[in-house]
């Protein structure tokens, strides 16, 4: 066991959680040097809680980030990079940082605002947008992501995300009403989400926005709005569109009728 090694990552490994932990127990067993570490794959993962696939996958992106290095000559045996441990992050071929970085989901961080391509894009693709309904899109789209938890919370390509949420939105946006909000919100799809959220309403991940739009309307209760929910044809229409004509349908409403 090194202590150096051992308070050098304590102090300064640059990822966390299990990778850290995997840090700490290589160091556990190298010389003050960083040299002549055995990789177990079965101990380490013993060592650190872990899965062997999660410790092999750790191994490699440690490697790729250029922290972990084999020693000369084919030897077996590994040492923690001696750059990092005067005090300077290793530089990692370009190929495996970016292979590396590749391979990490991320968050939508809470700071988070529209790039730039990301507008121009959407502008592009949808020919009936504004820039203002972009930008009310792009605040939706923050608010799902940066609220949401779980595993599905992390994506590897935001860029893809966004494309894919633009596509769920209504390609030609609703006409909002003169002065806002007003007193007919349910004709704005920004005053929709609005009163979504007035009524405690949670996007649902890959929910289409005419399906989001017709919750908000439920959950708002009676009014002109319910309108525009979208119903299921009934029995007797969908019995009108079996039948084939209209005299063999009516035959069939007038013997219902006769038999009440």
């Amino acid at each position: 066991m090194s202590a150096r090694v051992t308070a050098l990552v304590w102090s300064r490994y640059p990822n966390g959680a299990g990778q850290l932990l995997l840090a700490l127990a290589l160091a556990d067993q190298c010389t003050d040097s960083g040299e002549y570490i055995a990789i177990d794959i079965a101990r380490l993962a013993k060592k650190t809680r872990q899965a062997e696939a999660t410790v092999r996958t750790q191994l490699r992106d440690m490697a790729d980030a250029g922290w972990l290095e084999q020693m000369d000559g084919g030897s077996k045996a590994f040492r923690i990079s001696a750059t990092w441990l005067g005090g300077v992050a290793p530089a990692a071929e370009p190929e495996k940082a970016r292979k590396a970085v590749a391979k990490r989901a991320s968050r939508l961080m809470p700071e988070w605002q529209l790039p730039d391509e990301y507008r121009t894009w959407a502008l592009q693709e949808f020919p009936a947008w504004t820039p203002e309904f972009v930008m009310a899109v792009a605040e939706r789209f923050r608010d799902h992501w940066t609220s949401a938890s779980g595993q599905n919370a992390s994506k590897m390509d935001w860029q893809g995300t966004w494309r894919n949420w633009c596509r769920k939105e209504p390609a030609v946006p609703p006409v909002a009403p003169v002065g806002g909000q007003g007193g007919t919100w349910w004709e704005s799809s920004a005053a929709i989400d609005r009163k979504g959220v007035e009524l405690g309403l949670t996007r649902i991940d890959g929910e289409l926005w005419m399906q989001w739009r017709d919750r908000v309307f439920r959950a708002a209760g009676d009014g002109p709005w319910m309108k525009k929910v979208y119903k299921a044809p009934s029995p007797t229409e969908g019995e009108f569109k079996t039948v084939g004509g209209f005299a063999e349908a009516m035959a069939k409403m007038k013997g219902i009728t006769g038999a009440n």
